[in-house]
């Protein structure tokens, strides 16, 4: 099913917690944060994820596995994704983040202290 973001599919077996979503829409670009809770095993949603993001033409460019926590990093020509699921006792929560890459911003002030 895809949500929000046309190239981002979630799983069926995920609803979306709206007090915890922001969406914003602008003319060619949607970011923001949607969240989604569920009974679905960590696992076979890295698996989900690994596979459908990939065959949406994202790139990957970080995977982290930790006991209860994943977080996953993709990234497109202009925006990058960062999934995190996350095992609690009853459900199990997915947080799909995606925003714009900013290119040409100068991460070291000049000598008078400007970017």
């Amino acid at each position: 099913v895809y949500h929000d973001f046309e190239d981002v599919l979630v799983p069926e077996g995920l609803t979306i917690i709206k007090n915890r979503t922001v969406v914003v829409s602008t003319p060619g670009f949607r970011s923001g944060l949607l969240t989604l809770k569920g009974r679905v095993e960590p696992n076979s949603l890295y698996q989900f994820f690994s596979m459908s993001m990939e065959k949406d033409n994202w790139t990957v460019l970080s995977r982290i596995k930790a006991l209860e926590t994943t977080i996953m990093v993709f990234q497109k020509a202009t925006r990058c994704a960062v999934i995190t699921i996350r095992e609690e006792q009853i459900y199990t929560y997915v947080e799909i983040g995606i925003a714009p890459i900013f290119r040409g911003v100068s991460e070291n002030p000049t000598s008078d202290g400007t970017y």
